[in-house]
């Protein structure tokens, strides 16, 4: 990776590093959900070891969008901190670095509410112990959740339906495909500016396809 003593420029160098970072997210995302998709393409009756790497895969598929949308959608620390420089996020962030990548419109990647459920899994389970009426739990479970005859959505924690691909958190509804086609969106979009920007010295990575059948 060309560096600023190569002579480019601060702002050149500094959106280089954060494109490095995107890209390892993103392509650690999207082979994330090939994996999930293999999963559910291993299940048979009375195994229950692709479960156990679906939601493995899935942790970590939530994860890289997270980051992503830390990098490209910041939001303030309300931390105090000492330094200066970490009370807000960095210039490069955000707007300018969204631009930067010809980045448009809305983009399902901006709203974490999912990633939070699953990031702070703690504190779900403390509010359902304080709101479940009938004291069910159910969690981690893969079909459609109109199935589940629980009478409260909200004793089903965690729940994919993969025929509708809709990751469910207590009778919400997320679709994850979204997400993965915009983690392959910025992942072109950044190694399409590198192409351009390095040439034939610019990274690549193998492009991961965003479902698997």
């Amino acid at each position: 990776m060309p560096t600023e003593a190569e002579g480019g420029s601060e702002s050149d160098f500094v959106f280089s590093v954060f494109r490095s970072e995107l890209q390892h997210q993103c392509s650690r995302g999207l082979v994330a959900w090939r994996k999930m998709n293999r999963a559910l393409n291993e299940l048979r009756p009375g195994n229950s070891l692709p479960i156990d790497d679906f939601w493995y895969h899935s942790s970590a598929f939530l994860n890289s969008a997270a980051n992503v949308s830390r990098m490209l959608w910041p939001t303030a620390s309300t931390k105090q901190v000492d330094d200066e420089r970490q009370r807000a996020p960095p210039k490069y962030r955000g707007v300018r670095l969204r631009t930067h990548l010809g980045l448009k419109g809305p983009n399902p990647l901006a709203a974490r509410l999912l990633r939070d459920h699953f990031e702070h899994f703690d504190e779900r389970m403390e509010h359902w112990a304080e709101t479940s009426k009938r004291r069910i739990f159910v969690d981690r479970s893969i079909g459609n959740p109109n199935h589940m005859a629980l009478g409260d959505p909200g004793d089903a924690l965690r729940n994919y339906d993969p025929e509708t691909r809709i990751m469910h958190f207590r009778g919400e509804g997320f679709a994850l495909e979204p997400l993965a086609n915009a983690l392959n969106d910025i992942l072109e979009k950044v190694e399409q500016l590198d192409r351009v920007l390095w040439g034939p010295h610019s990274r690549k990575t193998h492009t991961v396809g965003t479902s698997e059948h």
